[in-house]
């Protein structure tokens, strides 16, 4: 007897895979190739780390925090090398992270959401009773994997660009770099605020239009839980992100000119 479960997509997907990695390569050449070695990296860990840990009943945030601290400093180094704009970059970005949690657990503290909210969170209630896995931090978790790649991405930006600004004129001191870095990072915050609150409106469009075609009118929809979560994520995504231009511009600015600010002290 046979079963059909599904289409068997294996090859294409890895064909789909590698039409990114060419895309990637060709034009990013080898910082492309850094850069997809950490991606992978940091695919590898969640699978295989991440996942497997809050199974298994590990300390949720604890194996959130070492996951997105060794996929940071992996994908960093690999794609700036050990130097000072690797360093702020990396600083910035686990700051970032972190205000993005702090939002978030101010959100669902004012509107009263937690894992227990989740779709499935019933299934996962199952679960947990054999494998000692946390429920309710789990959102807040998916909060912060999905906000390190835009506060990475930032914090990269504002570093690099402030090192080449330092570079050409050594002669600026730590509050004009800074305040380079947080002109340059307006421009950012536009881009990257509309990018963060589509994807979330993205997915969650098909949902909120079952809910009205069920009968939900505006207020309930206001008020449901999916509506609530996808609002604070999307919205504590988007301030770790504008919020790590001042960071990453602080931090930057300060270990830039560190040196010509020691060697001032002891010329004096």
């Amino acid at each position: 007897y046979y079963t059909v479960f599904n289409y068997y997509r294996v090859p294409w997907i890895v064909f789909t895979v590698a039409i990114f990695a060419v895309i990637v390569l060709a034009v990013g050449r080898g910082k492309g190739g850094w850069s997809l070695l950490g991606l992978g990296y940091t695919v590898f860990v969640i699978l295989f780390f991440l996942v497997q840990a809050m199974f298994h009943g590990w300390s949720a945030m604890g194996s959130v925090v070492a996951t997105i601290a060794v996929s940071t400093f992996a994908a960093l180094i690999l794609l700036g090398g050990i130097g000072r704009k690797t360093f702020a970059a990396t600083a910035a970005t686990l700051l970032g992270t972190a205000l993005s949690g702090v939002l978030f657990w101010l959100f669902s503290r004012v509107l009263h959401i937690s894992g227990y909210n989740l779709e499935s969170a019933e299934a996962l209630l199952m679960i947990t009773q054999s494998t000692g896995m946390e429920l309710r931090p789990m959102l807040m978790a998916s909060v912060l994997i999905a906000s390190l790649g835009a506060v990475m991405d930032v914090g990269m930006s504002v570093a690099a660009s402030l090192e080449e600004i330092h570079v050409l004129n050594p002669s600026l001191g730590a509050k004009a770099l800074m305040g380079s870095g947080m002109r340059i990072g307006k421009d950012m915050i536009g881009t990257m605020t509309n990018t963060l609150i589509l994807a979330y409106t993205g997915t969650a469009l098909t949902t909120m239009i079952l809910l009205l075609a069920y009968g939900y009118d505006m207020g309930h929809l206001l008020n449901s839980d999916y509506l609530a979560m996808e609002l604070s994520q999307g919205i504590a995504s988007t301030g770790g992100v504008v919020l790590t231009v001042p960071v990453a511009s602080a931090i930057s600015a300060l270990v830039y000119t560190r040196k010509k600010t020691e060697k001032t002290a002891a010329s004096d």
